[in-house]
């Protein structure tokens, strides 16, 4: 083999193999690309949750204050009415047993007339 056929050997061979190289670290270099720009769609994502996280948790706290407030309202609502309805109930047993008492004195009166 002379030298330009051996030059020509080195050539076929060299150059495949450089841009091979030259290719292999254009991958990397894109891949490390994709990577980084992964993490920072990943932090931000995760801030945005965070805030919307952050937000839910205030208005559902409003909510269960609020719902509490109108638990308390209701629960002395209640208590008066049932105040209210003992005695009325407490007063019409009284009014009746008042009556019970003149009607029985009433026949007692008209039993001893007789």
């Amino acid at each position: 083999m002379n030298d330009s056929q051996i030059m020509t050997l080195a050539i076929s061979i060299v150059i495949p193999i450089s841009l091979l190289i030259y290719s292999n670290s254009r991958v990397t270099d894109t891949r490390n690309s994709i990577n980084s720009r992964i993490d920072d769609l990943r932090t931000s994502l995760n801030g945005k949750i965070d805030k919307v996280d952050s937000s839910l948790n205030a208005r559902i706290d409003k909510l269960e204050k609020s719902f509490d407030s109108r638990v308390a309202d209701l629960k002395e609502i209640v208590r008066a009415e049932i105040k209210v309805s003992e005695s009325n109930v407490l007063n019409q047993i009284t009014t009746q047993f008042n009556e019970l008492k003149e009607l029985i004195k009433a026949h007692e009166t008209e039993m001893h007339r007789k």
